[in-house]
């Protein structure tokens, strides 16, 4: 598997990271989203220099994915318990009909 370079800015300083070719278009996403998550920080202020701006931005990036990873697996809780509840009433129905 080749792998490609992509050229990515941020707060415009350029880097070159390679990336296998069908990953490119998640990558500029992914770059685009933590750039914009850099800016927020530095505009925000208090915070002085490219490292730890990207660390704040990353941090922030990884609590948001954290909290998001919660409520999936709350929703597929709820998800797998309502369908417990089904299967539940499902099999008392055909047994029901059987007897």
């Amino acid at each position: 598997m080749s792998a490609e370079t992509v050229h990515l800015q941020f707060l415009g300083k350029d880097f070159r990271i390679a990336c296998p070719p069908e990953e490119k278009q998640s990558l500029l996403k992914a770059a685009d989203r933590l750039n914009a998550k850099m800016e927020e920080v530095r505009n925000e202020g208090g915070i002085v220099g490219i490292e730890k701006i990207a660390i704040m931005a990353a941090l922030n990036l990884a609590h948001d994915l954290t909290r998001e990873c919660e409520q999936l697996e709350q929703t597929q809780n709820l998800v797998d318990s309502h369908l417990e509840e089904m299967n539940t009433r499902l099999d008392q129905v055909l047994n029901a009909q059987v007897e």
